[in-house]
């Protein structure tokens, strides 16, 4: 078990969000987010479960690779998801993300892990994935409840930590 040191910062979207306030009169965490995903050089990954950029997304994740970022997408596959919804919204640009330059990656729901077996699941159990995490040059990490769609974007309430890996 290793344990790491470092600096944390909390970010979050004002709870008045949810009232319907728009990005203009209130801080939202996509808008925290913003800068270390700006200042990363070389990678920008993220794992979201339900991954539905739209069209901004979209662009804006392939000008990170035109900017000559690597970008790295792990998200649930249709079979492992349980947002079918949030899988045809992404499902639409999956295309012009792989034209773009962004690397995707697919959970399968069969995928058995030493960790599903010792949870002696039944044969017929399915995988899923439900992490948010987001790294930028590998040197920052953020952990949060923010999943890469409009609903956690402009809508619902997000929180996650922001940690500096520190140089070893």
């Amino acid at each position: 078990e290793k344990m790491y040191r470092g600096n944390v910062k909390v970010i979050y979207d004002d709870p008045e969000k949810s009232l319907g306030k728009s990005d203009k009169e209130i801080v939202y965490l996509k808008s925290l987010m913003k800068p270390h995903i700006d200042k990363a050089t070389k990678t920008f990954e993220l794992v979201s479960p339900y991954f539905v950029p739209g069209d901004e997304g979209t662009e804006y994740l392939i000008s990170l690779v035109k900017k000559g970022l690597i970008v790295r997408v792990i998200t649930n596959s249709l079979s492992s998801t349980d947002g079918v919804m949030a899988q045809s919204g992404y499902a639409r640009q999956r295309i012009e993300l792989l034209k773009g330059g962004i690397e995707l990656y697919e959970l399968k729901a069969d995928t058995k892990t030493k960790a599903s077996r010792s949870l002696r699941r039944s044969a017929n159990a399915k995988s899923g994935l439900h992490a948010k995490i987001y790294t930028f040059d590998r040197e920052e990490v953020f952990i949060g409840s923010f999943n890469f769609d409009q609903r956690s974007a402009n809508i619902n309430s997000e929180v996650g930590i922001i940690y500096l890996v520190p140089k070893m």
